[in-house]
């Protein structure tokens, strides 16, 4: 099983901690680097290859000279957003609001379209 690498770009201390928990629990997912600023968020991804990006409205939106420039990110980005109604360009999103494993999903299903998949415990592993 390849290892799926992920990179947090996430301005909020706590929700970007609540999803490293929830990632940590998932065999086969890394997170890579964690990023709170958008300008070093950019310098980073303009040089470095990113198998997969979770990243917050705030910092996307700071970073769309990055996403014009390397537009292959987008289908590698999942999303955070406060609801469920906002997607834009990136290959999907994530509700603050959403369940566990509803997350879980998501992310499952966009490393499987890049070949790559992970094996998740039961819900209370995920807890």
């Amino acid at each position: 099983m390849r290892t799926a690498r992920f990179i947090l770009a996430i301005d909020s201390y706590l929700v970007r901690l609540g999803l490293v928990s929830l990632l940590v629990r998932i065999q086969g997912v890394r997170i890579v680097r964690e990023f709170s600023d958008s300008a070093i968020f950019q310098q980073y991804a303009k040089k470095q290859e990113i198998d997969f990006l979770v990243i917050s409205q705030a910092i996307f939106d700071r970073s769309s000279e990055l996403f014009v420039s390397r537009p292959d990110l987008l289908e590698k980005t999942i999303l955070l957003t406060e609801n469920s109604q906002k997607q834009l360009n990136t290959y999907s999103s994530v509700a603050l609001n959403e369940e566990k494993e509803q997350i879980v999903a998501k992310i499952r299903k966009l490393t499987e379209l890049h070949g790559t998949s992970f094996t998740v415990g039961t819900s209370s592993e995920l807890t």
